[in-house]
């Protein structure tokens, strides 16, 4: 259930109205959106030193992202947004996916793990938005 929610890649998050980091848009044009995933798996929503050389315990995996920062930023201390890798950017991203696809909003909140409640605002902001065609107004019996 929870656990299926789909990552988006912060192109996804910009064009269903949700803000991210320069930052973090400018590292995954260069570097690629799974580099960039992994490295905020591992690192986003806290405090990162770059070091001034490659650290040499750092995963293979992780390493083009920690050298995109030193090219970027420099040596020092960066707090890292959790970006697209955040709980709510996965939840918006795979509600937009389902609801665009065809399902109910229960099921769909029942996919994403979150409340009906939930569900029901990210439709309207993403409807309003024009991003998901307006709900039916026809009922069937």
């Amino acid at each position: 259930m929870a656990d299926d929610l789909e990552f988006p890649s912060c192109e996804n998050c910009a064009a269903i109205g949700l803000y991210v980091a320069p930052m973090l848009r400018a590292m995954e044009a260069e570097i690629g959106v799974e580099e960039t995933r992994a490295f905020l798996l591992a690192h986003g929503g806290r405090d990162y030193a770059i070091a001034a050389r490659p650290p040499a315990q750092l995963p293979a995996a992780l390493r083009p992202a920690d050298a995109w920062l030193r090219a970027a930023k420099g040596p020092g201390r960066i707090t890292l947004p959790l970006g697209p890798v955040a709980r709510r950017a996965r939840i918006a991203w795979t509600l937009y996916r389902v609801l665009a696809q065809g399902a109910s909003l229960s099921g769909a909140a029942a996919r994403c793990g979150c409340s009906l409640r939930t569900a029901t605002g990210w439709r309207a902001r993403l409807t309003r938005d024009g991003l998901l065609a307006p709900a039916s107004a026809a009922r069937t019996p």
